[in-house]
Order: structure tokens, then sequence, then C-alpha cells
């Protein structure tokens, strides 16, 4: 009954942008703060009495981390209250280096630059210090894919005059997260589904077996796994693509809708963006940062690109500088298919990227 065991997610990605953050802060309140989802297992509890910033815990282990709502039931159990802000947390440093939830609110904002890339900033509802990388001064800018037509609002057009403009040149805007179910009855195809859904999902085949029912979509090129026998937003579909790859994705689009400094959506949105590593420090780990360039990796080697870009660089070095067009897709599609025939003889695995088959495309090849 002394023995615990801590739960370690699998390799795994969250979105950057959740409804109802929270704000997290360390051992003291002068530290950097910042938001959390309040449904993940990022914090650990801190409980007051009223009237003191002097948190108390109820610590099981070391590096125990919980939701905000099992964080306050443990409070309520204590006869405490959330802590506000923190003065001091009770107990050995070592079980107190992490992130507290507290009953503050934060608010998630963007700040939006003349070419649509943004960056993700953090507002805790009491003043505190940020932590940098989340700090409305930070300079960490990325691609978003805008939704409605693809307009978004600029220093150009005033912030659409709802967001607030800053010195800088860009727009800070408020946001809030929709998600909604996409499929309410069978795709028409596989293409569909590539289409629309873009949010991964686990293989369903690892859960109880009794939990998802499995049917063949149409022309028997998907599989849609159904909760309670019904589509809903539970509703996973498997689906292989042209270079052996098997997906499973979530029955859900995900959208954050920019919303007006004072309160109300301004009408514009961008695609929900993930990521592998926790904007927490102490929740990023090296193993997050290898899977995360792994998956960087992959993109790079499944583009569309890559295999005419292999073709034409491997021709060029090993027979001739100057290739046909017919040439480079030969080896380009050897590339793909990871197959190549020349006469009776077949060389490749049939997998995508075999080089046995490249290379017998590049010297075969009438």
């Amino acid at each position: 009954s002394d023995v615990f065991y801590e739960f370690v997610p699998p390799p795994c990605v969250t979105f950057s942008f959740y409804n109802n953050p929270v704000k997290i802060s360390p051992r003291k309140s002068s530290y950097p703060a910042m938001c959390a989802d309040p449904t993940l297992a990022v914090a650990s509890e801190a409980c007051c009495s009223i009237g003191s910033n002097d948190a108390q815990r109820d610590s099981r282990y070391s590096g125990e981390r919980m939701i905000f709502t099992t964080a306050e039931t443990r409070c309520s159990t204590m006869s405490q209250l959330m802590c506000d802000s923190i003065s001091e947390v009770e107990g050995p440093s070592f079980l107190n280096s992490g992130y507290f939830w507290t009953a503050d609110s934060c608010l998630l904002q963007v700040k939006i630059k003349r070419d649509g890339t943004l960056t993700i900033v953090h507002k805790p509802g009491s003043f505190s210090e940020r932590v940098g990388h989340v700090d409305v001064r930070n300079e960490n800018y990325f691609k978003v894919y805008w939704e409605r037509g693809g307009d978004y609002p600029t220093v150009d057009n005033d912030c659409d005059g709802v967001c607030q403009i800053l010195s800088e040149g860009t727009c800070l805007c408020n946001t809030g997260v929709l998600e909604n179910t996409v499929f309410r009855s069978m795709p028409s195809s596989k293409a569909e589904i590539i289409e629309k859904l873009n949010i991964g999902a686990s293989d369903p085949n690892v859960l109880d077996s009794d939990m998802y029912t499995s049917v063949l979509g149409t022309n028997d090129d998907f599989i849609v796994h159904l909760k309670d026998n019904a589509f809903s937003a539970d509703t996973i579909f498997e689906y292989e693509d042209e270079k052996g790859r098997t997906f499973f994705v979530k029955n859900i689009h995900s959208s954050v809708h920019l919303r007006a400094i004072s309160g109300g959506y301004t009408g514009q949105s961008f695609r929900n963006a993930p990521q592998f590593m926790s904007f927490i420090p102490t929740e990023t780990n090296v193993r997050d940062a290898q899977y995360e360039t792994e998956a960087v990796l992959d993109h790079y080697f499944f583009h569309d690109n890559t295999p005419p870009f292999l073709a034409l660089r491997l021709i060029q070095r090993l027979v001739m500088s100057n290739p046909a067009p017919r040439y480079i897709q030969v080896v380009a599609e050897a590339f793909k298919s990871g197959f190549y025939l020349s006469g009776d003889s077949s060389f490749g695995t049939g997998r995508y990227g075999d080089l046995s088959a490249t290379f017998a495309a590049i010297y075969l090849d009438r």
C-alpha cells in the first residue's frame, strides 16, 4: 500500500491552445509563472488557508503531478482552498521543485505579424513575471494555417479594430478554442478523410476489445472504429497512405478563434497547432525532443518532393549531369514504390525508399 507507480505517458502531441487555462506557479510567486491546460497532469496541489499565501501539500511521492480538479479535491480534503498566490510551499525543496496549480485564471493570447505568423503569449490573471518563452516580449513566431479565407488582423488594418496594436508592429489578440465533430455518417472516400481530419489518435486496438466496433469504409480502403456503434467525436478512422504508412485520426476539427481584447470573437481562426515539447520547463525531456526530431525527419523523408530530388542528385553523381525528365521519373517511381523490374529480374522490397530498387533503376534503365 506504500508503493506508488507513476504513469509515464507515451510519445504524444498536445495542442498549443486550449480552453479554461489556469495559472501555474513555482514554489514562490515571485518566480516566473505561466498558464497550463487544467486537463493535463502537469502541476501539483498548493493549498492555503483563508488569508494566507503559505501553501501546504499532501504529497504522496516525489515529483507527483495531477490535473487541476484533483488538486482542488485534495485541498478540499485538507479543509483548505487552492492558493491564489504562493509565498512559500511547506516541505523539502526536492518535493516542491515543479509547478503548482493556483486558483488564478489565465489568458492565452497571440501576437500576429504582417506575414500571418504568430507567437503564443500567456497572461496570468494577477500580475506576475512570466516564463520567457511565453512572455509578451518573446519572438518565437511560427506558421499557422488560417481558416475562413485566410484573413487575419494586422497593424495595416488597425488589427481589425478589436485586437491591441503593439509598438513592435504586431497585433495582440485573445483566443478561444472550438472543437467540432467532422463526420456524422460514413465518409464518401478516403480522400475526404485525409482532407478534413488532421488530428492523430491512438490505435484503438490497444484498448479493451469491446470498447470499439470496427467497420470497413467505402471501397474498403479505410476502417472506421466506432464507440457505442455511433459516429461521434470519439470515432477513430484508420487508413494507409500511398507510401504505406498507417494513420489513425480523430473525428474532430480543432480551431483557435481570435477574440477581441474586450471579449467577443472576431470571426477569424486558424487550425490548432500541435506540440511535442511541453511549454512548462519542468515537463520537458530528452525523449520528447527526440520524437519531435524524428517526426521532422519523417516529414522530409516522405515529402512528395523527396523522390525526384534524390533521383536527380543520384543520377548526376553516378551517371550523367543532365538527365532527361523521363529518366528522373523512372528512378523517383522506383524510390516511391520500392520496386523496379528489369526484364525477368525484380529489385526491392516494395517499401517506400528502398535503395536497392532505386539504384537498380539508375543503372538498368534503358
